[in-house]
């Protein structure tokens, strides 16, 4: 679990029941700005690399469209080791539309 250790390392107390909780079922309710996504992402990421689940098995569920885009840019760069998705992601010149064919692109091309 030398793994595990790590996906816990920069979260607090909470944050890290939320993570390996055993629970099918998970709430995270916190205030603005307290680490919920990152719980969550880090949540996905143990499932993931820890308890073997198939991506396809877990669903997330966000309120609005760009906290969807966030939390996938978050995983994807938390996977993708080369940095480059990161780079056209924050690349300042490239128009939304282009990020977000990215984004579907990236996501096609997973084997999630």
């Amino acid at each position: 679990m030398e793994n595990s250790s790590i996906l816990l390392q920069d979260l607090n107390e909470k944050q890290q029941e939320a993570v390996i909780s055993e629970s099918k079922r998970l709430l995270v309710l916190a205030g603005a700005g307290s680490g919920k996504t990152k719980t969550l992402l880090q949540k996905i990421r143990y499932l993931i690399e820890e308890k073997q689940v198939s991506p396809s098995n877990i669903l997330a569920i966000t309120f609005t469209k760009n906290a969807t885009h966030e939390m996938i840019d978050r995983l994807i760069i938390s996977a993708d080791t080369s940095g480059a998705y990161e780079r056209i992601i924050f690349d300042k010149k490239l128009a939304k539309k282009e990020k977000d064919a990215h984004r579907r692109n990236w996501q096609k091309s997973s084997n999630g």
